[in-house]
């Protein structure tokens, strides 16, 4: 599933579907080059499903097996590094970047410590959950705690 509210990932399926059409390279082919099942590479192409990096890399293997057309008749190297520069550009530049890397984790990060029952942050007391932090808070007397 794609992550909520990026701006990355449609610009990476975009720089993606540009290069892969540079490179006179059909869908079906490059999902046979690069060893990526047709239906995964087509959610990709489309934003559909977030890219992994193994996934990334092995498409820009395989468009780095082709030679451009009308070029020169030696493959161009192409990086997985490239592509995602392509795509933060296109996106917004490094900060965008830096903004979906970071809500992810915190997102990651807040699942984690619900799933373990662990208390929330300062920053979470913050913006008003007060309540379920005190209810989560293990230091607190039983007597303490705030009635559900």
């Amino acid at each position: 599933m794609v992550s909520k509210k990026s701006r990355i990932l449609p610009a990476m399926a975009a720089i993606l579907e540009e290069t892969r059409k540079q490179y006179g390279v059909t869908q079906e082919d490059l999902a046979a080059l690069s060893g990526i099942p047709y239906g995964t590479l087509r959610n990709i192409m489309r934003a559909d499903v977030d890219v992994k990096v193994p996934d990334l890399v092995a498409i820009a293997a395989a468009l780095s097996t082709k030679p451009l057309p009308g070029g020169s008749k030696e493959p161009v190297v192409i990086t997985a590094s490239e592509l995602v520069d392509r795509a933060v550009v296109r996106a917004g530049g490094f900060g965008t970047f830096v903004s979906e890397v970071s809500s992810t984790l915190n997102d990651l990060e807040r699942k984690r410590r619900q799933k373990a029952g662990a208390a929330l942050s300062p920053a979470e007391i913050e913006s008003g959950d007060i309540k379920r932090a005190a209810l989560n808070d293990k230091e607190l007397d039983a007597d303490q705690r705030p009635t559900t």
